[in-house]
């Protein structure tokens, strides 16, 4: 297999030649229907394969409430299309079959590998909870199932409404069917597929390997588009089918998904593992769930991909010993007999002890470290996007009616004529005297239409957490400087009246902010949150305040025309950056240490634990965590918008070179709306110590003032400029579009003007400032 990879070539290098090998995506297998559908030429193609897309956005308003009085449901005798998945020595609790039968959903009770004696003492009371209501049964068709003959006399005796087969063989189903019992027949390809709905199986189940437990392998997408396409080539062979896509669904935004790709019902497993009730009933331990929760995105990983039977579970020592073991085997170091014996030895109880933290051969309750150890926590892969717990019902709901922003991707003919073009060249101008003309083809804000808004502000400071906190504390002519806080930092440490006094302030106040952000109220992952900067934690917060206040995300404008643009000066040199420079610079201390104070070995090894000792060491979200341009990537992320992302450093003047960047992207009709601003991290001794060393805070004169009186900018007697915690948003947009969908306008932007001081890089220069000054009027009425 090497050496046919080290001999492909990639496709732009290649003349698609019988003797070229070349690596293509699974779509490839695709190319004949869609030159089929949409025709051989490029042109041809794209434009019938765009104008397809329109087509199918035109549904998309249609399809976002499908789940809501579904015909399906109704056949299902349910509320919802919603199927619970089947998982081994978990949903095989009544209890909890009926709390998820409650909520509207179907309910799936895994018989897994249950002997006699197992099933009546898990299962004996079944249908006395279950009051009639509808509930499917899984059962293992394979060889390996021992119990399979009786767990199908079982099914004949309880006759249950569904009951779950998952590949394997096919010559139960016309027995069940035959029965009364309808099946759902979980297909990983199109062959099973066919043969399937061919035998009479109603509702077939594409099952994605992005689920948890043991999966197929093809993705979600790739089994959805084999159905679509199937569907196109032989419309008659689902005529009485039901299409129930699994696999990575989790939200009201991947359901819909589904719904988009064709399915009449969704399957879950791993979203049920985040529920309240699943804990509660005992069909789980909260240990199992925390560790969803806690997971990481990218945190599953599949095993079995050397044997044929993939199960996808997150990263734990018992899984890692598996994919060990199963190295070895691939690489030719032992028989497979000893193989699967150690393999069997080696996982055999691991998911019961995850799921139950019990022993499962003595029965004894196992410690949560020993859980960790011995247990295999099987869960798709959605899991490193699940960041709480939901009541059933609540989950239910909001899956099925939940809010769902739906926006074209690009704007329909129809609607572009009746929008008004928001790049429009403005009309020709008349030079306005004295201040010079406009470069050829530089467009300019000139008149109402072109005046940009301000509809949505959020701002946090010493002074309070709100816009009207603070218009009321300035008003009541409060301050909120005060002297440097002992709770931040002993600042006797680095004061001295002296200025310029090496690692020592002559500034003692500053104005702090003690405020803590909420990682459940922002949503973020718990893994993200750890190592997120305090600043980006601050605009975030901030973000979401404007962003609701201005109501835009109930504007139905497309999100590619929305950007971020984040002021931070703080850059690379954040707050977390701290830890990670002392966890991998110890030695270099050690050392230093060391030429001053003998150490033993083991007084050596004790400074290196106590000086990494709760420090953020680096992983996979600290990069990301501390960067300041992530900022507008977090805050994008989380509201779907696609227009441009960045962030912008210029010092004291970030906040309106950021500003000013936006507006020209507006001016020049690159996007129509902008959420603007942002935090900094909190302040440290060492702020203090640098711009000391410039002369630029406060108290350089050394005359003594109370600290409310410390911060004045327009005296001629000013003194330095105080630092500050804090930060502000605001949202900006196109005044037409601001007034039309009636937003509260709290002010207009009419024009700003940029310019730069080429005499120093802290002095003032009147020269400079004026030239921007009168930038900001050129051209204005």
């Amino acid at each position: 297999m090497s050496h046919v990879y080290a001999n492909t070539l990639h496709p732009l290098e290649s003349r698609f030649s019988q003797d070229e090998v070349i690596p293509l995506g699974v779509e490839a297998a695709f190319a004949a229907s869609f030159v089929k559908r949409f025709g051989t030429g490029t042109e041809e193609s794209v434009k019938a394969f765009l104008d397809e897309i329109r087509n199918l956005c035109r549904l998309a308003e249609k399809k976002k409430d499908c789940f809501l009085a579904s015909p399906v449901a109704t056949e299902m005798g349910t509320t919802y299309p919603f199927i619970q998945g089947a998982m081994a020595s978990i949903t095989d609790v009544p209890e909890f079959a009926s709390k998820v039968a409650d909520a509207g959903g179907l309910p799936t009770i895994a018989l897994g590998l249950m002997d006699e004696k197992a099933l009546e003492r898990k299962l004996g009371r079944l249908t006395e909870i279950m009051k009639g209501r509808p509930y499917a049964v899984n059962i293992i068709s394979l060889a390996e199932n021992p119990y399979r003959q009786m767990h199908l006399a079982w099914i004949k005796k309880h006759r249950p409404r569904f009951v779950w087969i998952a590949g394997g063989d096919l010559s139960s189903i016309r027995e069940l069917l035959e029965c009364g019992i309808e099946v759902m027949y979980i297909a990983p390809d199109e062959a099973l597929l066919r043969l399937a709905i061919e035998a009479g199986v109603r509702y077939v189940v594409c099952e994605g390997y992005e689920a948890g437990g043991h999966v197929g392998p093809n993705s979600t997408l790739t089994l959805a588009q084999m159905i679509l396409d199937l569907k196109q080539r032989e419309p008659l062979l689902f005529q009485d089918s039901r299409v129930i896509l699994a696999g990575g669904i989790f939200s009201r935004e991947t359901a819909f998904i589904a719904a988009m790709l064709g399915a009449d019902a969704i399957q879950m497993g791993t979203a049920y593992l985040a529920t309240r009730e699943i804990v509660e009933t005992g069909a789980m331990t909260a240990l199992y769930q925390r560790m969803v929760l806690e997971s990481l995105p990218g945190g599953t990983i599949l095993s079995g991909q050397h044997t044929g039977l993939r199960v996808r579970s997150l990263r734990t020592p018992r899984v890692a010993a598996a994919l060990s073991l199963e190295r070895e085997f691939a690489a030719g170091h032992q028989d497979e007999r000893s193989f699967r014996t150690r393999m069997e030895e080696m996982t055999a109880g691991s998911l019961f002890a995850a799921a139950r933290g019990v022993d499962r051969r003595s029965g004894q309750p196992l410690d949560e470290q020993a859980c960790l150890e011995r247990g295999q926590f099987m869960t798709g892969s959605c899991a490193g996007l699940i960041n709480k717990v939901q009541k059933l019902e609540a989950f239910h709901r909001e899956l099925a009616e939940g809010p769902l922003l739906l926006h074209q991707p690009f704007a329909t003919s129809a609607a572009k004529a009746a929008a008004p073009s928001p790049a429009a060249p403005p009309p020709a101008e008349t030079p306005t005297p004295g201040v010079g003309r406009r470069p050829k083809g530089v467009a300019r804000l000139r008149d109402d239409r072109d005046r940009v808004a301000i509809s949505g502000m959020s701002v946090l400071n010493a002074l309070g957490k709100s816009p009207e906190e603070i218009w009321a504390a300035s008003l009541a002519m409060k301050s909120g400087v005060v002297p440097v806080p002992s709770s931040r930092w002993n600042h006797d440490h680095f004061y001295d009246p002296r200025p310029r006094i090496t690692d020592k302030t002559y500034c003692q106040v500053g104005a702090f902010v003690d405020f803590q952000v909420s990682r459940n109220e922002l949503g973020i992952p718990p893994q993200d949150f750890r190592t997120m900067t305090s600043a980006t934690r601050i605009t975030m917060w901030l973000a979401q305040r404007a962003i609701r206040a201005s109501g835009i995300l109930e504007s139905g404008i497309p999100r590619e025309r929305i950007a971020v643009l984040i002021s931070q000066n703080s850059g690379e040199a954040a707050g977390t950056l701290t830890d990670m420079i002392i966890r991998e610079y110890v030695h270099e201390i050690l050392s230093a240490i060391k030429r001053a104070v003998p150490l033993t070995p083991d007084q050596e090894r004790a400074v290196e634990r106590e000086v990494k000792s709760e420090r953020i060491a680096p992983d996979d979200t600290t990069l990301l965590g501390r960067l300041n341009c992530t900022a507008g990537g977090f805050i994008c992320n989380r509201y779907g918008f696609m227009g441009p992302s960045f962030s912008v450093s210029a010092a004291c003047a970030t906040s309106l070179v950021a500003l000013y960047s936006a507006l020209q992207l507006i001016r020049n009709g690159i996007i129509d709306r902008a959420i603007v601003g942002g935090s900094e991290d909190n302040l440290t001794p060492l702020h203090f110590l640098e711009f000391s060393a410039l002369g630029a805070l406060y108290g350089l004169s050394g005359r003594p003032r109370p600290p409310h009186e410390a911060s004045r900018p327009f005296d001629a007697e000013r003194d330095g400029m105080v630092l500050g915690e804090g930060g502000g948003m605001i949202v900006i947009e196109r005044e037409s579009l601001a007034r039309a969908r009636g937003a509260q306008v709290h002010a207009i932007i009419t024009n700003m003007g940029a310019s730069n001081n080429h005499l120093g890089m802290v002095e003032s220069s009147s020269v400079t400032q004026e030239i921007a000054i009168r930038a900001s009027f050129r051209g204005l009425p």
